[in-house]
């Protein structure tokens, strides 16, 4: 029986044995792989900071949101200077960048906080429940437990007859000892509280460890923000180790936020420059001012800059636009491209089907006039020419009849004399045409050096007045 049980023993032994190998097998890989990227994260420190200092020597975007002294040298000199200013920083400004030592985070920060506190959860909230599923069964426990130690389970039971032996000997101690043996069952009070043995009192869970374990969760929390804080150093202690590229940093800083600011005030200036030049009651307005003279003096103005000392009648100091025929002044028509009304873009001070607007016609005046003579003269030369051939046959011919029988040789040297005179009027005629050829090169060449000549000086008046507003807008 001894021998039987303890093979069934083994044998249990061996088969939990097999059941259980294959989780040893699969926990024993997680410990494994979990002390492999434990020692590979020894390594990753080293190789962050590495990477950091690398980007930060090849750009100067990396990391660049923080005011150094550089930037407020920058800020002092355009001061000086009597240029705009960025300091103090507006309120979209302050969401994006910060001082080194300030209190409060950016949104950048807020975002890596909220992330760092995710991966904290993670492990937090199993902590939590397991807590929570000891501290919930333990009550339970101590509940069934105090119900079933108190009296409430008690039930009356039947009068029995018990027997007793009296006497002394080896038979009556003999006999004593087997009613013992069945006595339980018969014994009142060892029958009740025979089966509350199997029912302990449960052990009390450790609050002072949940305690702690929510202090660490605190400490943990405030870790957070100090690695936040800490990293600000990291550009100041890379800013130590290389001196020289503070400035280029700096001053990438400054241009990306003076080119946000000059883009949001752009954005602005449209807005209040379509709400200004709004076209409402347009035609009304023309209509109006054509049936009354005195009010177009007083009401024209320019629909770029306002300017109202304009008239219609005063063709020096207006002009009209040729799509909309939109008022301007004669600075803004010659500064602008195209069309400042909305829905119209036709060009401004440009040629439009071959024909060149608000030109100085004089020039060409003289020019015309200058040809007609030139024509005139070349005319004039050509018919002289043939009235002289005209005479000079007539000559010859009289000549020839009166002398026809005794002088052929002198014929002959007429004839000869004759395409000598022909051949120097050919040449003639080939050096004029020549002349007049080369001439209208030169005009020609004349006309495009004017024309390159209007386009640069259109040019460069352009970019001044977009310098002048670029200068109007920091002043805005």
């Amino acid at each position: 029986m001894s021998d039987h049980f303890a093979f069934d023993r083994k044998k249990m032994h061996k088969a939990l044995h097999d059941e259980i190998s294959t989780y040893e097998n699969i926990i024993s890989a997680i410990v494994f792989l979990l002390d492999s990227v434990s020692i590979a994260m020894i390594f990753f420190t080293p190789f962050m900071a590495t990477l950091y200092v690398r980007r930060f020597n090849t750009g100067e975007a990396i990391d660049n949101y923080y005011v150094t002294p550089n930037f407020i040298e920058i800020d002092r000199a355009r001061a000086l200077n009597g240029l705009p200013t960025l300091l103090p920083f507006q309120p979209i400004e302050r969401k994006s960048i910060i001082y080194t030592c300030t209190r409060r985070l950016m949104f950048k920060e807020w975002v890596l906080f909220c992330v760092y506190h995710l991966f904290l959860m993670m492990s937090v909230v199993p902590i939590t429940c397991f807590i929570i599923v000891d501290i919930f069964v333990y009550r339970i426990l101590r509940r069934v437990f105090i119900f079933l130690g108190q009296d409430f389970t008690a039930f009356a039971v039947p009068n029995i007859y018990t027997i007793k032996i009296s006497g002394k000997g080896f038979l009556n101690d003999l006999l004593r000892n087997i009613l013992k043996t069945f006595e339980p069952l018969t014994d009142k009070e060892q029958r009740d509280d025979l089966w509350r043995h199997c029912f302990k009192q449960p052990i009390q869970p450790r609050y002072d460890i949940f305690w702690f374990m929510f202090i660490i969760y605190i400490v943990s929390v405030l870790l957070m923000f100090l690695q936040i804080y800490m990293r600000r150093t990291r550009h100041i202690i890379a800013t130590h180790f290389y001196p020289d590229r503070a400035q280029p940093r700096a001053l990438h800083l400054y241009n990306k936020v003076l080119e946000e600011r000059m883009r949001r005030w752009g954005m602005l200036a449209d807005i209040q420059k379509a709400k200004f030049n709004e076209d409402v009651g347009d035609k009304e307005k023309s209509l109006l001012l054509k049936g009354m003279p005195v009010l177009a003096e007083d009401k024209q103005r320019c629909c770029r800059c306002a300017r109202t000392d304009l008239c219609v009648e005063d063709i020096e100091n207006i002009r009209v636009c040729s799509g909309c025929y939109a008022i301007y002044c004669v600075d803004c028509f010659t500064v602008r491209k195209r069309c400042f009304k909305k829905g119209c873009s036709s060009l401004l001070m440009q040629i439009v089907d071959n024909v060149d607007f608000y030109v100085d016609s004089s020039l060409d005046e003289d020019e015309s006039e200058e040809d007609e003579e030139e024509k005139y003269e070349i005319v004039d030369t050509e018919v002289e020419m043939e009235e002289d051939k005209v005479r000079e046959y007539d000559k010859e011919s009289l000549e020839g009849k009166e002398k026809e029988n005794g002088k052929m040789e002198g014929t002959k040297k007429d004839k000869q004399e004759e395409k000598k005179e022909e051949e120097e009027e050919d040449k003639t005629m080939e050096g004029t045409r020549m002349e007049e050829k080369e001439e209208e090169k030169e005009e020609k060449e004349n006309e495009e050096e004017d024309k390159k000549v209007k386009e640069d000086n259109q040019k460069e008046k352009e970019e001044e007045r977009e310098k002048e507003e670029e200068i109007s807008l920091y002043n805005i």
